[in-house]
């Protein structure tokens, strides 16, 4: 039996739980929205997963970093080290739940500049206070830059306004 393809607008793919948009009688490509609708519905997946896999790599690397040389330190820099991952991964999966955008370069920078400052702060657990220091400042750098772009792409989408209103601290006037 063959389908009318004006009868159905989508498309759906096994396994994926959003339809895809199917191309236009007219130009042969979807509309504008229906793909900024595709992007932005897979946003907060395609994210967390790169997120997931970063957070543990550098976890698996403290870890054998912690495991070959325990003896030879305190708990504090590895328990800060390991605070640091979990606040990285805590605002990543904040951030992704709240907001959706359009992915750009900077979007897939950022993870993998957390994960090579992150790897730094896992090496340097046991070698030297100052460029342990040194690693977690570089943390924070990407963090900030992080934030930067994160605010500057939930102004862009309209979706988010209502939640950045919510969250923006009251305004008071005197």
């Amino acid at each position: 039996m063959k389908r009318d393809p004006e009868q159905a607008t989508t498309a759906a793919v096994p396994a994926d739980p959003v339809p895809r948009p199917r191309a236009s009688a007219e130009g042969g490509a979807p509309t504008r929205d229906a793909v900024s609708s595709r992007l932005t519905s897979q946003f907060a997946p395609a994210y967390l997963t790169l997120a997931s896999i970063i957070q543990g790599v550098a976890l698996s690397t403290l870890v054998l970093r912690v495991e070959a040389t325990y003896a030879g330190f305190d708990a504090a820099a590895w328990l800060l080290t390991l605070a640091t991952f979990l606040i990285v991964w805590h605002e990543y999966v904040l951030q992704v739940l709240a907001f959706v955008w359009i992915p750009t370069v900077l979007d897939t920078v950022i993870p993998f500049a957390f994960l090579a400052a992150e790897l730094l702060l896992a090496h340097c657990v046991y070698r030297d206070l100052r460029l342990w220091l040194l690693a977690l400042g570089l943390v924070s750098v990407v963090g900030m830059a992080a934030g930067i772009v994160t605010a500057l792409q939930t102004h862009a989408f309209t979706e988010n306004r209502a939640i950045v209103r919510a969250l923006a601290p009251e305004r008071r006037t005197h």
